[in-house]
């Protein structure tokens, strides 16, 4: 079966995006719908319209249509006693299935309301393909995807309320960026899960037995803990491009046709995510779907050393280029390429200061007197942290920032205030190597404190801080103001505190972080000096941004 799943990809997805005519039910389906008469096909599917998981609502006029697809809706507000209020869409089969492939093709939910447009993943949701009836007594979800999490991919099976397995694996690709194929095959004795045709997790402890309806639904959350917190007043959408079932008896009588090519692959990231513009700096580029004699270039220009590691993985050399950020593609010997937009940066080579990002976390609370957050991975000694601290009322005040490793915490730029925010920005030069966990503490406690901590090489150990800026408005997009900087070589690091939410980073700037409160730290590297302001755009509301910039290493 994995095949199956290939000849789908290939039809339909290219990087992420949807390609091409309607599918067309594969050899040995007993239920197929590819959701494009532009109306509900109500003798396969019942809508449902009640309530949902977490005390939200499920409507019909929540199911569209119109794209060629089905797009499931999701909208959080405030109800009149402050709750929140989510609405979500559900389909189920009419009649139950048993033993056999369930295949969604599907695009998680985002900010996007158009099939191939550019959106974001918000806090606050679950999208999921899965298998349901009674009660749990045969849940399969395959998968659930987190709205806080959208990489991360869970795989649950139950067999009753109490009686569950569950894996979670983290996708090569941004699961709310574009359309892919996610299939289980639920036999007697195990279920396979598969992500584009490939086998990333198996069940053999929890196998439930009841013949059950294939479900999809995209519904909201308000947890710290499964899907996040709500993002009120952000609407989002779920795509399904189309779902089939191949019942057991079917899988061995109609084995798939062999694919008719490769996909085209993707590149995912690249690390470092910046060197010199002399080249020769080595990095590491991921992705999916590279093939062996695969090439390499950045800004146009061939990387030297190319190394395909796997499908996923690929080692090179940066080869020299002129000043600023640059595309990465990977060209395959098939004539396919996948490509990264602006995903590595040249930097000046004289200075002596190669400045890089590292690494970022963030955190969020609805109230407290400290948050906590700590580093993904140990920290490298001489680098610096910098930490953007974000909340929601002007009447509490950063008493301190630390971190395990007691570095020393300098204040930057800050406090600025708008109505009912209030933001700073802290830095730590020439820290100290090692796991690390970045600690803030009000001098009460504070309404939603978010926290996004960033770490990043090549800057002055001693005195790195230059000039800083902050600005304060409402509407669609965050200004810091202008900020002129004095030395060529420095990273300017901009944070914004929302009503609402950020969906981007300005125009040269790179978003390292939308935290689940819609708090946003963004960063770019400049080599020249001259006056700089930190912009993103944003949903509407009131916003607080601050603009910091940071000396190289001499």
């Amino acid at each position: 079966m994995r095949m199956v799943v290939l000849v789908l990809a290939i039809l339909f997805l290219v990087n992420g995006t949807l390609h091409a005519s309607a599918p067309v039910a594969p050899a040995g389906a007993t239920f197929f719908d590819n959701f494009s008469s532009g109306s509900l096909d109500t003798s396969k599917w019942i809508p449902s319209n009640w309530s949902a998981p977490g005390g939200g609502q499920f409507v019909p006029s929540y199911l569209d249509f119109s794209s060629g697809m089905l797009r499931i809706k999701v909208t959080q507000t405030y109800t009149s006693t402050g709750a929140i209020s989510s609405v979500g869409g559900e389909l189920q089969s009419k009649e139950a299935l048993g033993f056999g492939a369930y295949e969604w093709v599907m695009r998680a939910s985002s900010t996007s309301s158009t099939p191939t447009g550019s959106g974001v993943a918000v806090s606050g949701q679950i999208s999921s393909g899965f298998v349901f009836v009674n009660k749990s007594q045969t849940e399969i979800d395959s998968p659930e995807i987190e709205g806080q999490n959208p990489g991360t991919l869970w795989w649950t099976t139950w067999a009753g309320l109490t009686t569950k397995q569950s894996t979670s694996t983290q996708a090569a690709f941004a699961p709310e960026a574009g359309f892919h194929s996610y299939k289980c095959v639920w036999t007697p004795t195990s279920i396979n899960f598969y992500v584009d045709g490939v086998l990333v997790s198996t069940h053999t402890g929890v196998v439930p037995q009841t013949p059950a309806f294939a479900m999809i639904n995209h519904w909201g959350t308000n947890s710290t803990g499964w899907g996040g917190l709500a993002t009120p007043n952000i609407t989002r959408y779920m795509f399904v491009r189309s779902f089939s079932f191949i019942p057991l008896s079917q899988l061995n009588t109609n084995p798939p046709p062999p694919p008719p090519g490769n996909p085209a692959p993707t590149v995912s990231g690249i690390s470092p995510t910046s060197g010199t513009t002399a080249g020769g700096t080595p990095v590491t580029i991921t992705g999916t779907g590279f093939l062996a004699g695969a090439t390499v270039s950045l800004g146009g220009t061939a990387a030297t050393g190319v190394t395909v590691v796997s499908s996923t993985s690929i080692t090179a050399t940066a080869p020299a280029h002129a000043a600023g950020a640059v595309n990465v593609v990977v060209a395959n010997t098939d004539s396919q390429s996948g490509t990264r937009p602006s995903g590595y940066t040249y930097t000046s080579s004289g200075g002596g200061g190669t400045i890089a990002f590292v690494q970022v976390k963030s955190g969020t609370a609805k109230t407290g007197a400290s948050l906590a957050v700590a580093y993904p991975v140990a920290q490298t000694a001489g680098n610096m942290n910098v930490v953007a601290v974000m909340w929601g009322d002007t009447t509490s005040t950063v008493s301190s920032v630390t971190d395990s490793q007691k570095n020393t915490y300098v204040l930057a730029v800050g406090p600025a205030t708008a109505s009912g925010l209030s933001s700073a920005l802290y830095y730590a030069a020439n820290i100290i190597g090692g796991s690390n966990t970045v600690t803030v503490t009000f001098n009460t406690t504070a309404a939603w404190p978010n926290v996004n901590v960033m770490e990043y090489s090549g800057l002055s150990t001693s005195n790195p801080l230059d000039v800083t800026s902050a600005g304060t408005g409402a509407g669609t997009t965050a200004n810091s103001g202008s900020a002129t900087t004095t030395s060529a070589s420095e990273l300017i690091v901009g944070a914004g505190n929302p009503v609402t939410t950020f969906t981007a980073a300005g125009s040269g700037f790179t978003s390292r972080v939308i935290n689940s409160f819609g708090g946003i730290s963004e960063d770019k590297i400049v080599n020249a000096t001259g006056s700089y302001n930190a912009t993103a755009t944003m949903t509407s509301g009131g916003w607080v941004m601050q603009v910091a910039t940071f000396k190289a290493a001499p």
